[in-house]
């Protein structure tokens, strides 16, 4: 494991400063790592610094524990788009969140949970799914126009 490369970083920091979303992340301290090889059908992952990983942490940087930590592949970096890449640090950045009622960091959830073969066979019957339904019908939309 070792740093990111700083086009990931640059990403990341473009992201935070323009999408409103991650304004919250303006104050998160975050990690981004990169390791040689993904692990089975991951392309990158995002991760809650806490308990045990925290004090290694510590140990190797002395009170400079992130909040969040991202990491990305490598072999998986090599062959993206610049698009992709981008689309890849938002996917992981969105995992990164803050929660007001506690008034701490927190991992979020992806918003849809569901397989294909499932909206093939029943359609967009979830809210979830329903959601994004209309999120890809816009974004196509806009590709046409």
């Amino acid at each position: 494991m070792k740093h990111a490369p700083e086009e990931v970083k640059q990403i990341a920091r473009h992201l935070i400063e323009t999408v409103n979303e991650f304004e919250h992340l303006g104050q998160a301290s975050i990690l981004y790592v990169m390791e040689d090889k993904a692990p089975k059908r991951r392309l990158a992952s995002a991760s809650k610094v806490g308990g045990r990983l925290a004090g290694i942490l510590e140990l190797i940087a002395p009170g400079d524990t992130p909040d969040f930590i991202i990491t990305v592949y490598d072999d998986v970096w090599q062959d993206l788009t610049e698009d992709q890449k981008h689309a890849l640090i938002d996917h992981e950045l969105s995992h990164c969140g803050w929660d007001r009622k506690k008034q701490k960091w927190t991992m979020v959830d992806h918003d849809v949970q569901d397989f294909v073969g499932t909206i093939k066979r029943h359609g967009l019957v979830f809210a979830d799914t329903k959601a994004l339904g209309e999120v890809v019908q816009l974004s196509l939309a806009e590709a046409q126009a």
